[in-house]
């Protein structure tokens, strides 16, 4: 009788080791994970921060139903993602948004200038010339939005 009661305690004793073992590597595994993610939203709250463009000229071609738009980079961030970049149009006031690629609905980029270094990047101090084709009315106003959430706006 007296055995059986120490292999209980035994098992049990085991029992809440393994428990503890579980709990405690749950816990320090979540909180990495959390730890992980406030780092990476620190990092692009920042890159943000240092991140600026502006439209600095357009040029509204309503023959060939075309728009150019010269954007300049103001800020310190390299700008290459730009498939996560849009361009919204106010046509008739209805916004259309404009993706980067080929085909329709989609914006491109005609040249970056000087595209010294980091080409097909647009870096700090250059410009980048885009152009979208639109169809109906003219727009009357414009904003490009990059992947980090920077935007700029100008009326037509």
């Amino acid at each position: 009788m007296g055995s059986a009661s120490l292999v209980a305690t035994a098992i049990g004793t085991l029992l809440l080791i393994i428990i503890a073992y579980v709990l405690v590597g749950g816990t320090l595994s979540t909180a990495e994970v959390v730890a992980t993610a406030q780092r990476d939203t620190i990092s692009l709250q920042e890159t943000r921060m240092r991140s600026s463009i502006e439209i600095v000229y357009t040029n509204l071609k309503k023959a060939q139903q075309t728009l150019d738009v010269t954007i300049d980079n103001t800020g310190s961030e390299i700008m290459g993602d730009f498939t996560h970049t849009d361009v919204y149009l106010l046509i008739d006031g209805i916004p259309q948004v404009y993706i980067y690629g080929m085909g329709n609905s989609t914006w491109r980029v005609t040249s970056i200038i000087p595209d010294n270094i980091h080409p097909g990047q647009l870096d700090p101090g250059e410009q980048m010339i885009i152009s979208l084709s639109y169809s109906g009315s003219a727009p009357t106003w414009i904003q490009v939005t990059t992947g980090s959430g920077v935007s700029d706006s100008a009326y037509l």
